[in-house]
């Protein structure tokens, strides 16, 4: 059943909404017929390919499917769905998944109810009741990628900075793509200083990167240089692409392209209460969910073809290596979870 699904989605060009109907129809047929229930596979097959489609108020019923069916996400769960909602502009609904991933309310796993909770597991194992034990999503650097995304979209780049120190302080990194990501905000600000802070990040991985992110790293460095007419610092890092054996050509026509299309675009912000909630929601999160050893890469496969992209998420195939193992109503609920974790309704914006 997941094969025809994954053939149906990949088999209708974007934005063809006459076929996208005959296939949402089809897509329904296999499911009602199919003498296999739904898995995990399933529903990371239908977020993706509706999100490839940009089909979003389906997005949102296979979320609310995946609750009823009470299914254990894995990373590619998380991501779409964090991703999902930063990208409709629904902090309340992003923030309600990060309570979700803690353990907070209606969490998203449960563990079983006969083990022991001690010092070793009480990092990511929660006791609701004598019955029932609520386990925390565990963080993977591609759910910390869709956090750090969602920080950004809707609170700006200090707090996505500040979310990723927490997350260094606490023996988590990002990887290269996430940071370039950051790298492209600043150029998108003319944020030279900014820009620095996240270069001598990208820099400390060395060679840990893979070549084709550093390229990128690269290329979005060397733009920020331009745009921000920072001539000796183009220079230096112009040596040392060349030093270190990359293409130098490919890499500044990257750059040249992509300071050329560069242009100042208004991103929406949440008002400064709705980013400061967000800030300890997530927060609270990273303090949840330590790592049992530190680590600064990801233990994804290596293979430069691996489906697990965090930049550029393959439509389809990036579910393909997953396993089920990983694991004014809208703001009136918002308020209502900030006061039972934090004691307290947000405070309205001060006009």
């Amino acid at each position: 059943m997941n094969d025809g699904l994954k053939t149906l989605l990949r088999d209708v060009p974007r934005g063809n909404a006459k076929e996208e109907s005959i296939m949402i129809a089809k897509i329904c047929h296999n499911l009602l017929i199919s003498s296999a229930s739904p898995d995990l596979q399933t529903f990371n097959t239908l977020l993706v390919g509706f999100r490839h489609w940009r089909r979003r108020e389906l997005i949102d019923r296979v979320i609310a499917a995946f609750y009823v069916n009470k299914i254990r996400p894995n990373e590619i769960t998380c991501r779409e769905i964090l991703n999902h909602y930063a990208h409709v502009v629904r902090p309340e609904s992003f923030s309600r998944f990060v309570a979700r991933m803690r353990g907070v309310g209606e969490t998203l796993m449960l563990a079983n109810p006969n083990i022991s909770v001690n010092e070793a597991s009480q990092d990511r194992l929660v006791r609701a009741n004598n019955e029932k034990i609520y386990q925390k999503v565990y963080p993977t650097p591609m759910v910390f990628d869709a956090l750090i995304r969602g920080v950004m979209r809707f609170a700006g780049f200090e707090r996505a900075l500040d979310i990723y120190y927490e997350m260094k302080a606490d023996g988590w990194g990002l990887e290269v793509q996430s940071l370039t990501r950051l790298l492209k905000d600043c150029i998108r600000r003319v944020d030279w200083e900014g820009g620095l802070y996240v270069w001598e990040e990208i820099n400390s991985m060395g060679s840990r990167a893979k070549y084709r992110d550093m390229a990128d790293a690269y290329t979005h460095m060397l733009s920020l240089c331009s745009i921000s007419n920072k001539t000796v610092a183009f220079n230096q890092i112009l040596s040392d692409i060349g030093r270190r054996g990359f293409d130098v050509k490919s890499i500044i026509d990257a750059a040249t392209e992509l300071t050329r299309v560069q242009e100042n675009k208004k991103v929406y912000l949440a008002p400064a209460w709705a980013a400061d909630n967000m800030l300890i929601a997530v927060s609270d999160y990273i303090h949840d969910a330590k790592p049992d050893e530190p680590a600064v890469v990801s233990e994804l496969p290596e293979d430069p073809d691996t489906m697990f992209s965090q930049h550029h998420p393959d439509p389809i195939d990036d579910i393909e290596n997953s396993t089920s193992d990983h694991v004014k109503d809208n703001k009136d609920a918002w308020a209502s979870w900030l006061e039972h974790e934090l004691g307290g309704k947000p405070k309205d914006p001060k006009p």
